[in-house]
């Protein structure tokens, strides 16, 4: 509704969807190796670029949050996918696949990050011992993890209650 957004797919026609959003300077075709090797495993990657970055439209405006989350809501509803999809942000695609999940979190199956921007994540003691703890932190995390999120996500206090950026 802003400008026209470049999209590809690539991976089978069929099978679990994942939307990769890329970074501030970098386009969609960072994506591609670990779309084509996610394909491999069955999934479907939609990559776009964002508006101003790679083929998509620079679109006017200010580039905020809002702005962001038309365009991938938008960009979901062009391709006619209502939920259960899994967002992949990379760097600030991180800050905008987290912001739409929090706006719409019955869409969003999983949440990917890598190398995530504009996030400060403050980690639990049960947390921070399972990541610094070799083996035996694989173990707490594998054994009790899933109950862990449970409580945190129960208790408003999340996996590692992530705080927005101040700007």
């Amino acid at each position: 509704s802003q400008g026209v957004t470049h999209y590809r797919w690539i991976g089978p026609v069929r099978g679990p969807v994942i939307v990769a959003v890329h970074g501030l300077t970098t386009p969609s075709p960072v994506f591609d190796n670990l779309a084509g090797y996610l394909g491999g495993l069955g999934y479907r990657t939609l990559v776009y670029d964002l508006y101003g970055r790679g083929y998509s439209d620079a679109a006017p405006g200010p580039q905020n949050e809002a702005f962001f989350l038309r365009q991938l809501d938008d960009l979901l509803a062009d391709q006619g996918l209502t939920d259960d999809v899994i967002l992949m942000g990379y760097s600030m695609g991180g800050a905008i696949a987290c912001a739409f999940a929090a706006a719409q979190s019955h869409r969003v199956a999983r949440i990917i990050l890598l190398a995530s921007a504009g996030m400060n994540v403050a980690e639990s003691r049960f947390w921070a011992i399972s990541r610094r703890v070799p083996v035996a932190g694989n173990w707490l995390a594998g054994t009790f993890g899933a109950r862990q999120i449970a409580a945190e996500a129960a208790s408003g206090t999340a996996i590692g209650k992530v705080q927005r950026a101040q700007a």
